[in-house]
Formats: C-alpha cells, structure tokens, sequence
C-alpha cells in the first residue's frame, strides 16, 4: 500500500522515495499498479503533459506508462490537451479518466484510451 497525500509532491514505494514532477490530486490502487492523477494547475502555461497528467506506477515506484494523448481540446487552446480531473475504477475493474465533459476508459497495462462513457 502506498500513502500519497491530496498535494503530495513524493511518496514512498517499497522503501524508494519518488518524487513528482507535480502534486498529486488522488490516486488509486489496483492490480498491483498505483494510478496517480496530478493537479493540472501547476503545469506551465501550453504544457502538452497538462492533458497526461494520470501516471502508472509499479509497487517499487517505476513508472510503467503516462495516459495517452486523447486528442481533446478547447477553442480557445487548441493545440493543448484537456486535462484530466477525475480517477475511477468501476465495478467491472476498468479505470476512467474525467475531463470536462466526458468520461475516457483508460487502459491499465498501458495507458491508452480504450472508450468513453459518453458525456456528462
């Protein structure tokens, strides 16, 4: 089990301290992966990773993949992804990312969008 606090910007995996580009908004455990959603506020003003910020780690703290660019977009950026705000696992085990509007099925093995639940 791994603790990150609402802001963290490190946390401990099996005995390795990892530290974070940005701070972490939440995070959710699942076979054997630790999916880190990370504030979208701290990224630079058209930071392509602003739209990337949901990262997978290994239980040693190794990250294994960064969500995909989706190819959303807003009017007034649009050559810069929508951010991620939301993480969740439904009953069936499949992990979402929510961006405004829409939520995207993200894969666990390797962070490719696999589907939407349609808008919201």
């Amino acid at each position: 089990m791994v603790d990150i606090e609402e802001g963290a910007r490190e946390a401990m995996f099996g005995g390795s301290l990892v530290r974070f580009e940005q701070p972490a908004v939440e995070h959710i455990e699942t076979d054997g992966r630790i999916v880190v959603l990370f504030n979208s506020d701290f990224y630079e003003m058209g930071d392509m990773m602003v739209g990337r910020n949901i990262v997978a780690f290994d239980e040693d703290g190794n990250e294994l993949w960064r969500v995909e660019d989706h190819g959303l977009r807003r009017p007034g950026a649009p050559e810069v992804p929508d951010a991620f705000f939301d993480i969740h696992v439904d009953e069936e085990g499949r992990l979402w990312g929510g961006t405004p509007g829409i939520y995207l099925g993200i894969d666990l093995e390797t962070g490719k969008i696999i589907g939407d639940k349609g808008r919201y």
